[in-house]
């Protein structure tokens, strides 16, 4: 990873396309996960930082093509990430939790990943009752790291994504059954619709909810409730997490 500091309002890189840079110069080799301000113990200034990788996929079979999708995830930036791949936008986010974007644009051989993250906060945002020297809002019960804090990877997806999952337990006693509420984000990456089987497997149980179609280029809420007759409760000591 290659980062540059850009703490000037408004931003440099913004006005210098540092998104569409084809050199290294002022950019400075780390690894991410990676703050930019950890050695700020005085002012708890907040200033933006753009990061830029380079990278290359593994190679896909030909008859594999036509299915295979490629996504990036972030696993946490603080506290305004932008994202350009080859120099074009491709999303953003803002907030603390784990965000995924579509890698669309991709070139064969080598890609250029750049991410401006910004840690300046408006009269919107938590702690924004407290001024801060730099930008007028920003400061609060907390330092306010910017950069890329977690890890960032790039994951491939063979036609179907799960999005994501919601569990939720209800347990009316201690020592009774659980009753469990699942949620599956199920997203079609294809332009035809498919027809797909979501398999759930919980403490030894194989459960199947068959059949069922999601749109293309879409979204489908799969949905599944069951019973745990007994469920080990997590519990301090005994921290029980059920895979």
């Amino acid at each position: 990873w290659y980062f540059r500091p850009d703490d000037t309002l408004p931003t440099v890189g913004d006005t210098e396309r540092w998104y569409e840079q084809d050199d290294l110069v002022g950019w400075t080799a780390i690894r991410v996960p990676h703050n930019w301000n950890a050695r700020d113990t005085e002012f708890n200034k907040a200033s933006a930082g753009w990061y830029r990788k380079e990278f290359t996929l593994s190679k896909v079979p030909k008859e594999e093509l036509k299915r295979t999708f490629w996504k990036v995830r972030f696993q946490g930036a603080n506290v305004r990430a932008k994202v350009w791949l080859n120099g074009r936008t491709i999303g953003g986010y803002a907030g603390y939790f784990p965000f995924e974007l579509d890698l669309d644009g991709l070139r064969k051989g080598r890609n250029t990943l750049v991410v401006k993250v910004s840690s300046l906060r408006s009269n919107r945002d938590l702690t924004h009752w407290r001024p801060a020297a730099f930008n007028g809002y920003g400061t609060g019960g907390w330092w306010n790291f910017g950069g890329l804090l977690r890890e960032v990877y790039v994951r491939k997806i063979d036609t179907i994504d799960i999005e994501d999952v919601h569990v939720l337990p209800h347990v009316r006693r201690v020592g009774g059954p659980a009753k469990i509420d699942v949620r599956a984000y199920v997203r079609n990456m294809t332009r035809k619709a498919r027809e797909v089987d979501l398999v759930l497997a919980v403490d030894g149980e194989r459960i199947v909810v068959k059949g069922k179609q999601v749109p293309a280029d879409g979204v489908r809420i799969l949905t599944k409730t069951f019973t745990i007759k007994r469920p080990r409760l997590w519990q301090p000591g005994q921290p029980e997490l059920y895979p």
